[in-house]
């Protein structure tokens, strides 16, 4: 089941003191859909100790500048896998951020 919604790419960004000041989250809202994980991919990412959750999938490649985290329906989110598709879209393998904490 493929489902749109609204993610937030999120990126730490160093203050004006370097690296004395907490870097600030900035969060960048996109357009995607959702959609299970299969099972190879579970599987595999589970054999390297990861736990994926969902892909969403964003609508072209360039929306994506290197993300490490997402926000998406209220919960933080590690981005663990990026492919690329063949239409110019590019979908998100990802986990609760909590999960190898």
């Amino acid at each position: 089941m493929v489902r749109a919604g609204i993610c937030y790419l999120i990126t730490e960004e160093q203050g004006a003191r370097g690296v004395f000041d907490r870097p600030e989250p900035v969060r960048r809202k996109v357009f995607c859909t959702e959609r299970s994980v299969f099972s190879a991919e579970y599987y595999n990412a589970h054999n390297q100790g990861m736990q994926p959750e969902m892909v969403l999938k964003l609508k072209a490649e360039k929306e994506y500048k290197g993300e490490l985290l997402l926000e998406y329906k209220g919960l933080q989110y590690t981005i663990i896998r990026q492919y690329v598709t063949p239409d110019g879209g590019i979908e998100l393998t990802i986990q609760r951020s909590d999960v190898n904490a």
